[in-house]
């Protein structure tokens, strides 16, 4: 079973049993169902950190260093695991305060020069409200930096086309998605 916006997190008091690297992120995305001694059996998996990392790091350069993660849902978490795990520092940027994030009005065009790689985690952007995108300086954005956007409805979004305008190299979810399925159809396999 997979699990999407906005049941990550909401899930897991449901299940009976979650995957390490699920219970670190603190959200699921795919569950395994069995059957155990005539009672089923749920297992919480998280394939989008697997997704994220396999499509992110052949993309990666050394100025790739420090990221802005928008959004901080379910999807933040495992984009954040993965660049922990990477050593990418990162900072999170929401609309409402958060402990530990900043706001998109807080962001100055030094955190976005010293900040190379910039990553979508919000619904902003998909299908049907594609003319919604992370509410920054797009200008102050260059050929050193790296959009990446995990919507994938529709293939470029405005977030990915007003980078790429500036000269930024960009990526959508679609790989994520396909990566994190072939995780998925793994674990539902065994």
């Amino acid at each position: 079973l997979n699990v999407t916006i906005p049941h990550k997190v909401n899930v897991l008091p449901f299940l009976n049993e979650i995957e390490e690297a699920a219970e670190k992120i603190g959200a699921v995305n795919c569950i395994c169902i069995k059957g155990f001694e005539g009672e089923t059996y749920l297992k919480g998996f998280n394939t989008d950190a697997y997704g994220f990392e396999k499509s992110l790091t052949p993309l990666l350069g050394t100025q790739h260093d420090k990221a802005l993660v928008f959004g901080d849902g379910g999807a933040a978490k495992a984009v954040k695991y993965v660049l922990e795990k990477l050593g990418i520092k990162y900072q999170i940027v929401v609309r409402k305060p958060v402990q530990g994030a900043i706001l998109y009005s807080e962001i100055t065009s030094d955190i976005l020069n010293s900040h190379k790689l910039l990553i979508n985690t919000t619904p902003l952007g998909m299908s049907p409200n594609v003319d919604t995108c992370p509410d920054i300086d797009y200008k102050q954005l260059g050929s050193e930096h790296l959009a990446y956007d995990l919507v994938y409805n529709p293939l470029e979004t405005a977030f990915l086309a007003k980078a790429a305008a500036q000269g930024a190299q960009i990526k959508n979810g679609l790989e994520m998605l396909y990566k994190q399925a072939e995780k998925a159809w793994a674990i539902w396999n065994k």
